[in-house]
């Protein structure tokens, strides 16, 4: 059922109501640099697919893949988030999140995760936006309550 959820929100994403579609990669700097209480400083990427809607102004939704080698750790999910023009080329997002994560690499235990999330987007050039992104996620597989996370990355958007 939650994987059907997924799928159905997954295509309605790309649904022929959007007006700008756009794909960006993230690193996890703070884990890259610091590493956390139970990792060692080591790589974690999302990479995203996401719309933005005509119907629903200012509107975001998409999904996006998360890998952390290092812990065995893959997220599939979706989000969603509201557009917020701060200056002409600067834009705040403010978000919450959906996912499936899987732990060690046979995909066999799985858990749900959900998550808040505030980015700031800078277009640099037509295409090219930088971004930095606050997430607090809660995994609901481990006692932990709730993770933070800084990312930094690049999005490409592509004109429509």
């Amino acid at each position: 059922m939650k994987k059907a959820i997924i799928v159905i929100l997954l295509i309605f994403s790309s649904a022929i109501l959007k007006a700008q579609s756009e794909v960006s990669i993230k690193i996890d700097w703070s884990n890259a640099l610091y590493g956390s209480p139970v990792n060692k400083p080591a790589l974690n990427y999302i990479i995203s697919y996401s719309d933005t809607y005509n119907y629903w102004k200012n509107t975001r939704l998409g999904f996006f893949f998360e890998q952390f080698k290092e812990i065995e750790y893959i997220q599939f999910g979706t989000r969603i988030d509201h557009k917020f023009k701060l200056l002409q080329n600067l834009n705040l997002l403010t978000g919450v999140e959906a996912g499936i994560i899987y732990r060690n690499t046979n995909y066999a235990n799985n858990s749900i995760a959900y998550g808040f999330n505030i980015e700031l987007t800078y277009k640099l050039l037509n295409n090219i936006k930088a971004t930095i992104q606050l997430n607090k996620e809660r995994a609901t597989d481990v006692s932990q309550l709730w993770r933070n996370s800084a990312y930094a990355g690049l999005i490409y958007q592509f004109n429509n």
